[in-house]
């Protein structure tokens, strides 16, 4: 018998075994990428956030309400007490603000990356940051 060189059936069967293997321990690792960069974009706006409510205070020598703190942030389209942070790559930042007090003052500022749920205008606790401003 002479052999006219190529893999048997069985060579190619154990070669995709060992692909399908690898790409299924590999999968949630990369899965979960996505989720863990609206993780850090929420955890970067939370920092803008903060600095434009210090800008505010230390320009006014007041409290901003939540359309001022809004106004002091780039690329925040704002709806109401409701601001929205589009990424270049179509991911959402979303922020939702409280006020209170006449005149009104932010007390608190909820941070939700595009996974949240919509539970509470922003989602469960473990998915949002929230700033206290009191």
């Amino acid at each position: 018998m002479r052999k006219d060189g190529g893999f048997t059936l069985i060579e190619l069967a154990i070669v995709l075994a060992i692909i399908a293997i690898l790409a299924a321990a590999a999968a949630p690792r990369f899965a979960d990428l996505t989720g863990r960069a609206g993780d850090r974009a929420a955890e970067a706006t939370a920092a803008a956030t903060r600095s434009a409510y210090g800008i505010y205070l230390a320009n006014n020598s007041q409290r901003p309400n939540c359309a001022q703190l809004f106004a002091q942030m780039d690329g925040v389209s704002v709806s109401g007490n409701t601001g929205t942070i589009t990424s270049p790559n179509g991911s959402t930042t979303t922020l939702v603000c409280a006020q209170t007090g006449t005149p009104p003052v932010v007390t608190t500022v909820d941070i939700c990356n595009n996974r949240a749920a919509t539970y509470n205008n922003c989602g469960a606790a473990a998915n949002r940051i929230r700033l206290n401003f009191q």
